[in-house]
């Protein structure tokens, strides 16, 4: 008890550092080095391995986790909320094991991974865990270091890239050293799988790793998953707002022709209350003036320009005109009014940048999600045109015939697999917020 009391002092003096910084990326990037001391104390409660931890010992282990995860997105999410600056806002409370069983539906868990080394230079690190949590039951896993898991994800993503299968070794060895218990002991009834990814996992397409059986969705945090399900922004007017193939002249950047199906997908499945902009009438100023809330979707069929060195000058690139200069940065997608709405996001590693210890990623879907999102459908790598049609086609099919935004996009992943499409062209396509 007196080394949890002092290990639990340690992390209130490594927050406060944290919180004496001003701007939201100093703020994660200051805090992202002590990391690793949460991952110790987490794994100190939990030792050893082969031991079933008393469980006030895992919802402490589970409440430091969510303690160290996205603190500085959580904050921003408040701060939206409340109308303030996120330096100004109390801490907020974050879950325990009982918060989360209470919210989860009988056909949801939620998987929260932890991956760090488990020795360097003989001190102790804490090694890589998985925290399984039904509406009955929780279940601690140990899982392979981060240094194998990384080098595992490196090769599997290289082979996705070939275009010719020859990634179905790295990813049923992925889910065999990642999921392969966990979901063995998993009741019959789930199948809609809430993912907290950790370090190099964010980089992986979990949705190919689970296989048919499960409706995947993620999250940087549980407690972000809690406030995005724990809020309900009423029906929307309309179905869809399309934003396709902007017209501009950026160099390196062609137009999207294919994105034009997507918008047709859209009125098709979803009816003739679709809006569409396109080509030149795409243009950041019109976005901006639009009442977006009106639309249960925001689609948008772009070309993203992610920046992992600078997050923040990241964004989507739209037509100028109206007095803007055409690319939609994230500060100004934070300042949009998206409360509740759906964000699909065909744009090229829409859902990766720069990823920071205990922060996560620092994506374009992150900051719709700032603008009140509740879920975003996003790249975690660069997507063709023609593919991008083609998913879209198959996700609006399905979310015409009624079924969720977390079915849809299995479904989709399915139909395209049937449909002979290599992994690279609907893997990447992930699920984040609500599903």
């Amino acid at each position: 008890e007196e080394a949890i009391r002092v290990s639990g002092q340690a992390l209130d003096a490594i927050e406060a550092i944290r919180d004496n910084q001003t701007g939201g990326t100093v703020r994660a990037r200051t805090f992202s080095p002590w990391v690793f001391f949460y991952k110790r104390f987490i794994a100190n409660l939990l030792w050893p391995p082969e031991a079933v931890p008393a469980p006030e010992d895992s919802d402490r282990a589970f409440r430091i986790a969510e303690r160290m995860r996205a603190r500085v997105f959580l904050d921003e999410l408040d701060a939206a909320r409340a109308g303030k600056d996120p330096e100004e806002l109390p801490w907020s409370s974050l879950p325990g094991i009982a918060d989360v069983q209470n919210r989860l539906q009988e056909d949801e868990a939620v998987l929260s991974f932890l991956v760090e080394e488990q020795e360097w230079k003989s001190f102790f690190m804490g090694g890589s865990w998985l925290t399984v949590i039904t509406r009955t039951g929780t279940g601690i896993y140990r899982l392979p270091v981060a240094s194998e898991l990384s080098g595992l994800a490196d090769l599997t993503l290289g082979a996705i890239r070939n275009r010719d299968g020859s990634e179905t070794a790295g990813l049923q060895r992925l889910r065999q050293d990642l999921l392969e218990s966990a979901l063995a002991d998993l009741p019959e009834t789930i199948d809609h799988l809430i993912i907290v990814p950790d370090g190099p996992l964010h980089r992986l397409p979990f949705g190919a790793l689970v296989g048919d059986r499960y409706r995947v969705s993620q999250s940087p945090s549980v407690a972000a998953w809690l406030h995005w399900t724990g809020e309900d922004a009423g029906p929307a007017g309309r179905p869809v707002s399309a934003w396709i193939d902007p017209e501009m002249d950026r160099e390196g950047l062609g137009r999207l022709p294919y994105a034009a199906l997507e918008a047709q997908a859209a009125r098709e499945h979803l009816g003739s209350g679709v809006q569409v902009r396109a080509g030149a009438g795409a243009t950041e100023g019109r976005f901006k003036a639009t009442a977006l809330p009106e639309y249960a979707v925001i689609h948008l069929a772009a070309h993203g320009l992610v920046d992992d060195l600078h997050p923040d000058l990241s964004g989507i690139a739209l037509a100028p005109g109206d007095g803007e200069d055409g690319l939609l940065q994230v500060r100004e997608i934070a300042d949009l009014d998206l409360t509740g709405r759906v964000v699909v996001l065909s744009a090229c590693r829409s859902a990766s940048g720069a990823t920071l210890e205990g922060e996560g990623v620092l994506s374009l879907a992150r900051a719709f999600f700032v603008a009140g999102a509740h879920g975003v459908v996003a790249n975690l790598w660069p997507v063709r045109d023609d593919e991008a049609a083609a998913f879209s086609e198959e996700l609006y099919r399905h979310l015409g015939e009624g079924q969720d935004l977390a079915g849809a996009l299995a479904a989709a992943r399915r139909d395209r697999v049937a449909a002979g499409d290599p992994a690279e062209a609907w893997a990447g396509t992930v699920l984040i917020g609500n599903g």
